[in-house]
Order: C-alpha cells, then structure tokens, then sequence
C-alpha cells in the first residue's frame, strides 16, 4: 500500500512509523495514475502453483526461478504489445536478487513473432 497504493499511513514528523492505530492519508507520490503495475508471484509465492504434474520444487533454483519470472515477463510483454512501455523491477528480500537476475536474464531472451 504505501509506496505504490493511493492511500498511505501518516509517519511521524521524522518519518518514523507511529504506533497503532495507524491513521491515513492520501497518496500524492502514488504513480498508479501514469503506470501499469503487474506483479508477479513466483512459483510457491503468493497464489503461484505449478500445473498438475509438474513439482513446485523443481522451479526453487536461482536458474529456473528466473527464467520462470522473466519468461513470463516476456510472454505478458508479446500478449499485450507492450514492448515499448518502460519496464522498472522492484523487489525486496529474495526479490531483490531476482531483480538482478532478471536485468541479465532479459538480455539474453530470444523473441519469436
């Protein structure tokens, strides 16, 4: 919600987060209104499954756990034409290091039309 949502909790007057309960405001630094946010579970995260037959553990390695991402990246990219449209990757934890993986991975796609 805070960073990207158009609603934010109101901080401390030196930007620390206050107790509860927490009161809010409106986002004037939201960007939901000049973008297109896609977000993305990898495999296990979220609400991402493997098909059937198909072992979740098999995609928990750093190779197949980027190129999962980033093929899906690609495949969302053709389906939508949005070759064109700036691209920006967030993540924090793990996903930081995809991130990374993410920016070398994407140079090295081959794309089929």
């Amino acid at each position: 919600m805070g960073v990207l949502g158009p609603r934010r909790v109101i901080l401390t007057d030196d930007g620390e987060m206050p107790p509860p309960p927490f009161k809010l405001t409106d986002n004037q630094y939201s960007i939901l209104d000049e973008t297109d946010l896609v977000f993305i579970d990898p495999m296990s995260t979220g609400f991402s499954r493997p098909v059937d037959g198909e072992k979740s553990k098999e995609w928990h390695t750093f190779t197949k756990d980027i190129a999962s991402v980033g093929d899906f990246i690609r495949l969302y990219t053709t389906r939508y034409n949005r070759w064109l449209s700036p691209k920006f990757l967030a993540g924090e934890s793990y996903g930081t290091t995809r991130s990374a993986g993410l920016s070398g991975y994407s140079l090295t796609v081959t794309v089929y039309f």
